[in-house]
C-alpha cells in the first residue's frame, strides 16, 4: 500500500511540474480526479484529502493579473504549492500504513483529529502566502506543535525513538530523493512519531497498586481490632488502697552498692547479737536483761543499744529502699487466687528474709539475691493459701511442670497432647499424670446460679446419695413395724437374744461369746435359744407378713 501511494504521488508531482514549465493550466477536474483517487487509496484519510482539494481548487480558480512573467511566476508557485501538498500527502500515507503495524493501537479521539487537520491547514496557507511574497519555497511548519499533535495521534508504542526513526527507510529515502530531486528543502522530517507506552504501562501499574491498596485497607478496616500486647499492670480494687501505697514506696530512694554493702554489714551484726541473746535464754530458760546480754556478748549497754539501734534501723532502710522490687515481681503472680494486697505481703516478707541472708562479701547486688527470695515466698504462699483444699507444695510444683509440658507440646506439635506424651516428658506414669491432674481440679460452689434465668443454684440440681428418697424411708419404717409385731410373739429372753444377736435394734451384732456373758450362760445355751426362736418365726402366718419385705429387698 505504501508503494502505492509513493507511485501516485510522484506521479502527481512530476505532473504539476511538466505543466507549469509548459505554461500549461491545470483544471480544477484534474486535480478532483487526483485527490479522489488518493482518497479511494486511503479511505481513512478522507479529511486530509477533502483539505488537499479545497486548497488545490482555491489555487486553480484564482485569478492572477499582471504581465506574462507574473503569470509564469504563478504557475510556478502554484506548482510548487502542488508538490508540497503531494508530498505531505505521501508522508501521511507513510505514517498511517506504518502505524497499521503498531501493536495495541490507540484510536485517537476526534477533538485530536480536528487540531491535527487544523494546524496542518494553517500551517500551508501560511507557507503559500510566504512563498508567494518572498521566497519560492515553503517554510518547515512548526515542529513542536504538529509533532505532538501527530504523537498523539499514533498512539502508544514500545519502540524506543531510535527504532521509530528507522521504522520507514524506504520511504524517507524516496521522499527525500524526490525533493532534491524537485529543488526542494532537505531540511523537512518525515520521521513517523509514536508515543511510548512505557508511560502508560506504569500509569496502569500505579492505579493496580492504588486499587491493591485500597482493597487491603477496606480488609484490614472491616476485620476486629487486633489488641496490642500489653505490659502486665496492677489489679486494681474499687477501693484502691494500692495507689497510695505505691505512692509512698515511690518517694523512698533507692540505694547504691557501697549502701547496701555497709548496711548488709550493720544487720549481720544485729544477727549475732541476737542469737547470743536466743542462746542465753535458753540456757536461763527466760528472757535476759539487758546487763545480762552486754555482758554475754562483752560490751556495755550503751555501746549494746547503739549496736542495736543501728543495725535495726539498718535493716528497716534496706527493705524499704527495695519494696519497689517487690511489686515489680508479685504483679506478674495476679490471677492465680491471691489478692494483690496479699502477694505484696508474702513478698516483703520473703525481702526481709533476704535481708537477713544477703552476704556483702560474695560480690552480688542485693536486687539479684533478693530476687529469688521473694519468688520463693510468693509461690510458697500461692500453693498454701490459693486453694480451698490445700495441696501440698511438691504436688503444686508437679502440676506446674504438667501444664509446662502441655504448652510445649502444643506449640510444637499444633494440637491438644495426649497424656501419654505429657507423662513422658515430665517422667510418671500415665496413673499419676491422671490421679494429680484430677485432685488439681477447682472446688466449685454448691450455691452457684445455673441456667439462663440464674434462679436456681447447683445445689438444688445435684442429688445427695448418701439420702433415701421419702418412698424409701417410708418402707423401712413398715418393716421395723412388722418385725417388732414378729418378735412380740416371742418371750422377752428370746425376743432379747435375736436383737442383739441381729443388731435389730440399731446397735452392733454381737457373737455367741459375748451374748453368753452378757445372760450368764454359755455360749451353746445361747445358740439352742437362738434357734428356737427362728423355728417359731417360720410360722405360715409370719411368713405371710414378712414375704412382701423380701421381695423388694432382692
Amino acid at each position: 500500500m505504501r508503494d502505492v501511494s509513493l507511485m501516485v504521488c510522484v506521479f502527481y508531482v512530476f505532473f504539476s511540474l511538466e505543466c507549469c514549465f509548459c505554461r500549461v493550466k491545470l483544471s480544477s477536474a484534474w486535480l478532483r480526479s487526483v485527490s479522489l483517487v488518493s482518497l479511494s487509496v486511503f479511505p481513512t484519510k478522507r479529511a486530509v484529502c477533502n483539505r488537499n482539494l479545497k486548497v488545490c481548487n482555491v489555487l486553480v480558480t484564482k485569478s492572477w493579473l499582471g504581465s506574462k512573467n507574473d503569470v509564469s511566476r504563478a504557475a510556478a508557485d502554484e506548482a510548487m504549492a502542488l508538490a508540497l501538498a503531494a508530498v505531505r500527502a505521501a508522508r501521511d500515507a507513510a505514517s498511517y500504513a506504518d502505524a497499521m503495524v503498531v501493536e495495541n493501537e490507540e484510536a485517537p479521539s476526534e477533538l485530536d483529529k480536528l487540531s491535527l487537520e487544523r494546524a496542518r491547514l494553517n500551517d500551508m496557507e501560511h507557507s503559500f502566502r510566504v512563498g508567494y511574497a518572498a521566497e519560492d519555497v515553503m517554510p518547515e511548519a512548526e515542529p513542536s506543535y504538529v509533532q505532538k499533535l501527530e504523537s498523539l495521534m499514533e498512539g502508544a508504542s514500545t519502540l524506543d525513538r531510535e527504532a521509530e526513526g528507522a521504522a520507514s527507510p524506504r520511504a524517507d529515502a524516496e521522499f527525500r530523493n524526490s525533493e532534491t530531486a524537485d529543488g526542494l528543502p532537505q531540511t523537512m522530517d518525515f520521521n513517523v512519531a509514536v508515543k511510548s507506552k512505557r508511560k502508560k504501562e506504569r500509569m496502569r501499574k500505579r492505579e493496580r497498586a492504588l486499587e491493591k491498596a485500597e482493597k487491603t485497607a477496606s480488609a484490614l478496616a472491616s476485620a476486629p481490632p487486633v489488641p496490642k500486647p500489653k505490659k502486665l499492670q496492677i489489679m486494681r480494687t474499687p477501693s484502691d488502697p494500692i495507689r497510695s501505697y505505691l505512692r509512698d514506696i515511690k518517694r523512698t530512694k533507692l540505694l547504691s552498692a557501697s549502701e547496701e554493702v555497709a548496711l548488709s554489714r550493720k544487720i549481720q551484726d544485729i544477727l549475732k547479737l541476737e542469737k547470743i541473746r536466743a542462746e542465753l535464754q535458753r540456757d536461763i530458760g527466760r528472757e535476759p536483761t539487758l546487763s545480762e546480754w552486754s555482758q554475754a556478748v562483752s560490751l556495755d549497754q550503751t555501746s549494746l543499744e547503739l549496736r542495736v539501734k543501728e543495725g535495726r534501723s539498718a535493716k528497716d532502710k534496706l527493705v524499704n529502699s527495695n519494696l519497689r522490687l517487690v511489686v515489680s515481681i508479685v504483679k506478674n503472680y495476679q490471677g492465680r487466687g491471691m489478692t494483690l494486697p496479699d502477694l505484696i505481703q508474702e513478698g516483703s516478707l520473703g525481702l526481709i528474709r533476704g535481708a537477713e541472708k544477703f552476704d556483702p562479701e560474695m560480690g552480688y547486688k542485693f536486687s539479684t539475691y533478693a530476687t529469688w527470695w521473694i519468688r520463693q515466698a510468693v509461690t510458697r504462699a500461692i500453693a498454701d493459701q490459693s486453694r480451698i483444699i490445700r495441696l501440698p507444695v511438691h504436688i503444686y510444683e508437679v502440676i506446674s511442670r504438667i501444664n509446662k509440658a502441655k504448652m510445649t507440646i502444643s506449640q510444637e506439635l499444633g494440637r491438644q497432647p495426649r497424656d501419654e506424651e505429657v507423662a513422658a516428658m515430665v517422667g510418671m506414669s500415665v496413673e499419676k499424670l491422671l490421679f494429680i491432674v484430677k485432685s488439681a481440679r477447682p472446688p466449685t460452689s454448691m450455691d452457684r446460679p445455673i441456667g439462663k434465668d440464674g434462679e436456681q443454684s447447683l445445689g438444688e440440681m445435684v442429688a445427695d446419695k448418701g439420702v433415701g428418697s421419702p418412698e424409701d424411708d417410708i418402707m423401712t419404717q413398715v418393716l421395723k413395724q412388722d418385725i417388732e409385731d414378729v418378735l412380740r410373739s416371742l418371750n422377752p429372753m428370746e425376743r432379747e437374744v435375736l436383737r442383739l444377736r441381729f443388731g435389730l435394734s440399731g446397735a452392733q451384732s454381737m457373737t455367741l461369746k459375748d451374748l453368753g456373758i452378757i445372760f450368764k450362760v454359755t455360749r451353746e445355751r445361747i445358740r439352742q435359744i437362738e434357734a428356737k426362736a427362728l423355728r417359731k418365726l417360720r410360722h405360715p402366718s409370719w411368713k405371710t407378713l414378712l414375704q412382701d419385705h423380701v421381695k423388694d429387698f432382692l
